[in-house]
């Protein structure tokens, strides 16, 4: 029987990069209470308000999980997550210059949007890097990230409110 330890070490490397990439971003998870701060302490909304807002955000990421899978059907993976990281990187540092403003509603939307339609392209990934005997080992390690990240993200936004 082969231990946990000896299943990570035959992995391969991408599975590895699979799982930094989703740690990362998970960390963007701080948004959502981030926003809510914002919104209430620096525009002065109500809770009902911010949270609308602030649902309008997270659920960007539907419709956009659907479109990034159709695209990286029709156009393959690396264009699409190429293109769509890229409008979140820009996305994310032109919202702070909007930070005491309304407008930063609409980058965080297009942010999440973005990140959506990445989400479809690295699970795709993921299965073209794993063989049936490790498919299971490069999604858990790829999950791990996630859930670290969603773990340590809120604390970050604490910490930098």
């Amino acid at each position: 029987m082969i231990s946990l330890v000896e299943k990570w070490r035959s992995l391969p490397r991408m599975a590895y990069v699979f799982g930094l990439a989703n740690f990362v971003s998970a960390i963007g998870a701080f948004v959502m209470p981030f926003l809510t701060f914002m919104l209430t302490n620096k525009l002065g909304m109500s809770t009902l308000e911010a949270a609308f807002y602030v649902n309008i955000v997270f659920f960007a990421h539907v419709p956009a999980q659907l479109l990034g899978g159709w695209l990286t059907d029709k156009f393959g993976r690396k264009p699409i997550y190429i293109t769509a990281i890229s409008a979140e990187i820009v996305l994310t540092a032109s919202a702070g210059f909007f930070a005491h403003e309304f407008a930063l509603i609409y980058f965080l939307f297009g942010i999440a949007f973005m990140n959506g339609i990445v989400t479809p392209v690295i699970h795709a990934w993921q299965s073209d890097y794993s063989t049936p005997q490790n498919r299971q080992m490069v999604f858990a390690t790829a999950y791990f990230g996630w859930n670290l990240g969603f773990a340590v993200g809120p604390a970050i936004a604490g910490l930098l409110f």
